[in-house]
């Protein structure tokens, strides 16, 4: 009785490679064949990488659009913090004029602020408003000293002030 002979379920590709339904090609001496597990990752995380690309794309345009306002409302004359809704959208970004008192005793020196490569501080102050509330102005920056133990001097004045921004 001779030995049964079956089929090869296997072909032979253009390359030369004996294949079984994968995926293979060839570049010089490297030959490209991803395994099972490496496709269904890849099928699994493709989705949320483009959700992310797409994203990307939409914050890009939110924010053209902000610096758009904001370029817009630079443009405009500055107008009295009174007459200034805070919730109204068309007042955002908009450059106002406030007059009050700087209350030092609740000013504050936010740290670790480089500017030109030098560590600094920027200082922010309330300026306490004729109607009793408060906005916080932020009064520039400074250098720092020779250490942190040594605090710059930002002293205010008692006088009333105006400023603008």
């Amino acid at each position: 009785m001779s030995p049964r002979v079956y089929p090869n379920p296997c072909r032979q590709d253009e390359i030369g490679f004996r294949v079984r339904g994968t995926v293979r090609a060839r570049v010089g001496n490297w030959v490209f064949q991803p395994g099972r597990a490496s496709t269904v990752a890849t099928v699994l995380v493709l989705p949320f990488l483009l959700t992310l690309g797409f994203w990307q794309m939409d914050r890009a345009r939110q924010k053209v659009e902000i610096q758009a306002a904001f370029a817009e409302q630079a443009q405009q004359p500055p107008a009295s913090l009174a007459e200034v809704n805070p919730d109204d959208p068309a007042s955002r970004y908009r450059r106002v004029i406030a007059t009050g008192w700087y209350d030092g005793k609740h000013q504050l020196l936010l740290d670790n602020q480089v500017r030109d490569g030098q560590p600094g501080y920027h200082v922010l102050t309330p300026l306490r408003l004729t109607q009793g509330s408060a906005i916080l102005i932020n009064r520039g920056w400074l250098p720092l000293g020779e250490s942190r133990r040594e605090l710059p001097d930002v002293s205010v004045t008692a006088e009333p002030i105006t400023v603008a921004g």
